[in-house]
């Protein structure tokens, strides 16, 4: 029965999620001597998970297009899109006064539902990004990356961008 295999499927998919994240801590940390500060090494990475979400691997440029009769929106090249994220960080006047944490690692216990098979109490590992600012009132937008598993003949782990939105942690 699949129930049966929910939860420990669960368990090996947390672990690689807690690995992942201390890949992502760790990819800070080193491209902190790159980078000068933690903050700027850190809003490198918000740029380079952006543009990984919206680009992928291609380097051609991309435009995006809103429903009927909507608009087009054109994001340019990967590598010019990473620049520009990463000026409109740094260049935010609110990026050093918001007093709001630039990376949460978020643990949280399920609730039971249909899709867990009526089972609850194993974690849900969320990472959220400070990836902007909202001016009014002056608030950090972040950008939640969940952490899902691929499996097939061994666990991979794949990292999706579901939003971006404004919180205040305090």
């Amino acid at each position: 029965r699949t129930g049966d295999l929910f939860l420990p499927l669960k368990v090996a998919s947390h672990y690689t999620a807690y690995n992942a994240i201390n890949v992502i801590l760790g990819k800070i940390e080193a491209s902190m001597k790159d980078y000068g500060t933690v903050i700027n090494a850190t809003m490198h990475f918000v740029a380079d998970s952006k543009a990984e979400a919206k680009f992928g691997n291609t380097e051609l440029p991309l435009w995006i297009v809103y429903g009927q009769r909507g608009k087009a929106h054109y994001m340019g090249r990967k590598q010019e899109f990473k620049e520009m994220e990463f000026d409109k960080l740094i260049d935010n006047p609110h990026a050093l006064a918001v007093d709001q944490p630039f990376i949460v690692i978020r643990i949280v216990k399920a609730k039971k539902t249909a899709s867990t098979y009526n089972l609850g109490g194993h974690n849900v590992t969320e990472l959220y990004l400070m990836s902007g600012f909202q001016d009014e009132p002056p608030l950090p937008k972040y950008m939640l990356m969940n952490f899902t598993t691929s499996s097939g003949s061994s666990f991979t782990m794949k990292v999706e961008v579901e939003k971006e939105f404004a919180k205040s942690w305090i």
